[in-house]
């Protein structure tokens, strides 16, 4: 297995995610070669850093922007986080579906 570069300072990670160890975050992309490498390597190297289970669905993009949408829309929260490409980011923005995390960064 790869490993993907090591962040600095694995600790930071581990005590940033303590409050959040066993929960589990859901996301969906395409299945492409950089998500299967996000699903296949780096998703459990988050995983063995924060303890934060990650369940990746790589599918066809069809697949990816319907289950995407229908989720947004009806406001059911299956996905924590979407793969978002550039020729619909702004169909998301016009809908409200994106969050600028910006200041939460700045503020942690």
């Amino acid at each position: 297995m790869e490993e993907a570069p090591a962040a600095s300072g694995d600790d930071f990670w581990a005590a940033a995610a303590a409050p959040y160890q066993g929960v589990t975050i859901r996301g969906i992309s395409e299945s492409t070669p950089p998500s299967n490498y996000v699903a296949d390597v780096l998703a459990p190297q988050f995983e063995e850093l924060t303890g934060i289970n990650v369940e990746f669905e790589a599918t066809s993009w069809d697949q990816m922007y319907s289950k995407a949408i229908q989720d947004m829309e009806s406001n059911t929260g299956i996905y924590d986080f979407v793969y978002i490409e550039q020729d619909i980011v702004y169909s998301y923005m016009a809908q409200d579906y994106l969050v600028n995390i910006t200041q939460s960064l700045a503020d942690n």
